[in-house]
């Protein structure tokens, strides 16, 4: 790059020379960017003499502790020792004239040479030499890095066999860049690049066919890797027609038909594919006329089929697994802890207030189970500071969503509640379309305040449910209420969302917590289970909030059911 910007220079020099006209602009950026280049040339020749110098300090400490080490004394040893520290201290000169005091006193600090003195063998002194890149700092980053790593791959195991317990519907998926963010931008850059260069290549004269017969020889791994091990048949054909010596040789002729192995890598994905993609497969053709976008598409599709039979393997492994997730996630749970030497205290912390509420303090027998039922049912209405329990760290995100689906269900419930026994509300208590219509307009309004609160959609809910009272009093030709009377229910169910402990709605949340914790206890079909009164417009959203829940207890129970049996029986003695 200095070279490129140093000739540029003087071609302008020359130009300026001959009296040409040129842009004195263009002129001083060039030097700009040459005095830029120039400077990080220099300094990166700074640093390489440095890391030279430090090398030969390094090599002089190290022969100096060789001789030391061994029979000390003689005066030729010490005059030998001497000469070094002299070249030493000319090497630190040197040093510092080209990084500073800081380059001397980052050798000082990072010497090459660990020397040991405090282990004896028979007598005598033993020293232990470790090179640059060895040391005891180094070596521990290292170790560190790879434990790290260690409990990383744990984590992703663990993370893995759990979704395939709880979630039925998982699946891999494509990995989706965030819309607008870096990662997207630097890998639609990255592409573009590619693909323009197979372009260029193509386009030359005579076509440069090496990277078209490169991502040919990857389709053919591919198309391997999706062929069934026992269709030795088509793995047979494939390895005959994408012969990559044979298409070399073609390519050298100049008599590479790319189109004619489309239509055979397109008969074969055909064989293979699920009827679903027969559509996706068959439109790879309509780009035989343009190679890049051709080869865009096989790729495409490619992918996506391995994604299919990836996805089909797991739900064939899914019975097998299931038989054996209990332990296996147990297993590296366990592993997990002893890495990171954890007490499980948030657990502990968790179980401790389960007893203290239930017992009261009392000095009284403690039913185990109905702690269990109460910790457990405790985590839907999750609102302390502290972090979950680690044996629900992984669940931790189905359980903030099943919490806030389920205060949105009471707070809708309570809104109606309220609007109910104002005037305006009065047709809410018997009409059965107006209430699912009410249902359904302010669910939309309610769910919606995820990462706002409550409080900041309540003028909206209260104005959408006085709109929509308005409008049945309107549709059935009633006379409209009063001011006093509207503007009553406007003020009644804005508090009902912003007040942060409103009765109605904390009488409909304990009653949802005493219908869950009971579900826990009993272990019941959760259509044995009843719906509290007050929330029976909700009843289906309700129960099937319930039923994940219950899903998500039973099988942490399976899991963790042995820890949380001796940590009670710790936390209760």
């Amino acid at each position: 790059e200095l070279k490129v910007l140093a000739t540029a220079l003087v071609h302008c020099f020359r130009l300026f020379v001959r009296g040409c006209h040129y842009n004195t602009d263009a002129f001083a950026l060039l030097w700009q960017q040459y005095n830029l280049a120039f400077d990080a040339w220099k300094n990166a020749d700074r640093q390489r003499l440095i890391a030279e110098l430090v090398g030969f300090w390094q090599q002089a400490e190290q022969l100096k502790h060789s001789i030391l080490g061994s029979r000390p004394g003689t005066d030729a040893q010490l005059e030998v020792v001497q000469d070094i520290e002299r070249r030493q201290q000319k090497l630190e000169q040197d040093l510092r004239r080209l990084g500073g005091e800081d380059a001397v006193r980052a050798l000082h600090s990072q010497q090459s040479l660990s020397v040991s003195s405090d282990r004896k063998d028979h007598g005598e002194h033993s020293f232990c030499v470790r090179e640059v890149g060895q040391t005891a700092p180094a070596a521990q980053e290292d170790a560190k890095d790879g434990f790290e790593e260690e409990v990383q791959g744990t984590v992703e195991k663990m993370v893995l066999a759990h979704e395939l317990a709880v979630n039925d519907s998982f699946k891999l998926e494509r990995h989706k860049l965030k819309e607008g963010s870096l990662e997207q931008h630097v890998t639609e850059c990255v592409h573009r690049a590619f693909w323009d260069s197979l372009k260029q290549q193509l386009e030359s004269n005579p076509p440069n066919y090496t990277q078209a017969l490169s991502l040919l020889e990857e389709v053919k791994h591919a198309l391997l890797q999706l062929i069934p091990p026992l269709q030795s048949v088509i793995q047979q054909e494939v390895n005959e027609v994408l012969d990559v010596d044979l298409i070399c040789q073609q390519a050298a002729h100049g008599i590479l038909d790319i189109g004619g192995y489309a239509d055979f890598i397109v008969s074969i994905l055909l064989r293979l594919c699920a009827p679903s993609r027969d559509g996706d497969v068959q439109s790879i053709l309509s780009y035989k006329d343009d190679v890049v976008k051709l080869f865009k598409n096989m790729f495409r599709v490619l992918e996506q089929m391995k994604l299919d039979l990836a996805n089909f393997q797991l739900q064939m492994l899914k019975p097998h697994l299931h038989a054996t997730s209990v332990e296996y996630e147990r297993e590296k749970f366990q592993q997990l802890l002893e890495s990171k030497h954890s007490d499980l205290s948030a657990t502990r912390s968790w179980l401790m207030k389960a007893v203290a509420e239930k017992c009261g303090g009392l000095q009284q027998q403690v039913d185990k189970k109905q702690i269990m039922s109460l910790a457990l049912a405790k985590l839907l209405f999750w609102t302390d500071e502290e972090d979950y329990p680690e044996t629900w760290h992984l669940d931790v995100h189905r359980l903030q969503n099943l919490q806030f689906e389920l205060h949105c269900l009471a707070a809708l419930c309570a809104c109606v509640t309220v609007a109910a026994s104002s005037p305006l509300g009065q047709p809410l208590k018997t009409d059965k379309v107006l209430l699912e219509q009410l249902k359904n307009d302010l669910w939309c309004v309610i769910s919606g305040s995820r990462h706002r609160g409550l409080r900041d959609v309540a003028a909206n809910v209260a104005e959408q449910l006085k709109a929509i009272l308005l409008q049945w009093r309107r549709n059935h030709q009633l006379p409209l209420p009063c001011a006093t009377d509207v503007s009553s229910l406007f003020q009644l169910v804005e508090m009902t969302l912003s007040a942060p402990q409103h009765p109605v709605l904390q009488l409909l949340l304990s009653r949802l917590r005493l219908m869950v914790e009971e579900a826990v206890y009993m272990n019941v079909k959760v259509s044995d289970v009843h719906t509290p009164p007050g929330l029976l417009l909700c009843s289906t959203e309700v129960l099937g909030v319930v039923t994940a829940f219950l899903h998500l207890v039973q099988r942490n129970r399976q899991v963790f059911g042995p820890t949380y049996s001796a940590l009670l029986e710790d936390t209760t003695k």
